[in-house]
């Protein structure tokens, strides 16, 4: 197995002392000394290309490392990962530079772009290379939403009398480390549903692990949890609609939400997964509404609602936080109401005097379509 293969803690000074780029020179650069335009323009390649591992044999210190990350523009910081060990007497170190799911990377200051070659790094100088990367950086985009998609056609229940609230995320490029990550720790994901406000919960008995899916769901009225094997999560809770249209009060939403939207996010931040693509899945809320003080807010006039928000990294905490609070913002559009805050106002308007018939007897016909498309794409693992 090639050093650039391994886990970054599991390489040794031997390894280091053994290392030849000539052995893997798609994924491993070696630098006799510390050379920060030479471990700049490494990073660079590995980036637009598979990812790679760039050892220093000498001279490299772990703040000249971590500063690498700050030159590849955007988001290279969430790349990189660095670590120094003694060999013979030398301070050696180790960069680890992940595939970025979002490209073209370029060299802060100078703007260039490389990608690497048998050769090593080569610089990207004509339109139809630097079209292939943007061509690639769609393809990600694409396949993130397509399986995200596949995951809310799973998730979709389809009954008039049910609703469903979830948090859903893919990442840009595939991985099965968020699947390994649940399959080998049930317990912090029960412990995590477990935050759900109310009385939701689920037990060991409820959690299945399928070839291409891990299941967490106590039957028809359940929180639930949903790991797919090419790294979608979902999670979220489905319920009866509630009688006369009154839902949660706010803050009590912002609660469940930011709870599934914690499930969702920890397989991400344990696995590092990279760029991950969010989305809110609510089905049967037409003329839900939030009871506040002085009466409830407005009806929600959309009965099933999709949402992407910003995409993100997930094993940072700045970002993190932002996730949830796009995914409250969008949530607050839907019902009239200020889920940052947990508060909302009541509105004065006209209400219907009885359900929607196209919602008390069953889903509307355009609803029905969508649901059935949801299904039908994304569903590979």
């Amino acid at each position: 197995m090639s050093i650039a293969a391994r886990p970054l803690d599991e390489i040794s000074a031997a390894d280091v002392a053994a290392a030849d780029a000539a052995s893997d020179p798609l994924h491993l650069a070696v630098l006799d000394s510390w050379s920060r335009e030479q471990a700049e323009i490494a990073a660079n390649a590995f980036a637009n290309a598979g990812g790679g591992l760039i050892v220093v044999r000498s001279g490299a210190s772990l703040p000249d490392l971590g500063a690498i990350g700050a030159a590849l523009d955007p988001s290279g910081r969430h790349l990189v990962r660095a670590r120094v060990l003694e060999v013979g007497g030398r301070q050696a170190g180790l960069l680890a530079v992940s595939e970025s799911a979002s490209l073209p990377v370029l060299v802060a200051g100078s703007g260039a772009i490389y990608r690497q070659a048998e050769a090593g790094p080569a610089p990207v100088r004509t339109r139809a290379s630097l079209d292939e990367l943007i061509a690639r950086d769609q393809l990600n985009r694409r396949r993130a939403e397509t399986n995200a998609e596949g995951m809310i056609g799973r998730v979709a229940f389809g009954h008039f009398s049910y609703m469903t609230v979830a948090v859903v995320a893919a990442p840009r490029i595939n991985t099965a480390a968020t699947y390994r990550w649940a399959r080998e720790n049930r317990g912090r994901i029960l412990e995590a549903v477990s935050g759900f406000p109310g009385a939701w919960q689920l037990s060991d008995s409820d959690f299945a692990v399928e070839p291409g899916e891990i299941v967490a769901n106590g039957g028809d009225d359940t929180a639930f949890v949903r790991v797919s094997r090419n790294g979608s999560v979902a999670a979220g809770v489905r319920q009866h609609r509630p009688a006369q249209g009154l839902y949660l009060p706010p803050a009590e939403l912002s609660r469940l939400i930011s709870a599934a939207a914690g499930v969702v996010m920890r397989p991400f931040a344990e696995a590092r997964a990279g760029l991950v693509l969010g989305s809110l899945f609510l089905e049967s809320v037409r003329e839900l509404r939030l009871p506040v003080d002085g009466g409830a807010t407005a009806p929600a006039s959309k009965d099933l609602v999709q949402q992407y928000v910003a995409e993100r990294y997930l094993d940072d905490a700045g970002e993190c936080s932002a996730f949830r609070t796009d995914l409250l913002q969008a949530a607050g559009e839907v019902f009239g109401a200020d889920l940052v805050a947990g508060d909302g106002e009541a509105y004065g308007g006209a209400i219907k005097a009885g359900p929607d018939p196209r919602n008390w007897h069953g889903l509307t016909r355009r609803t029905e379509r969508r649901l059935a498309g949801l299904r039908g794409h994304g569903t590979g693992h």
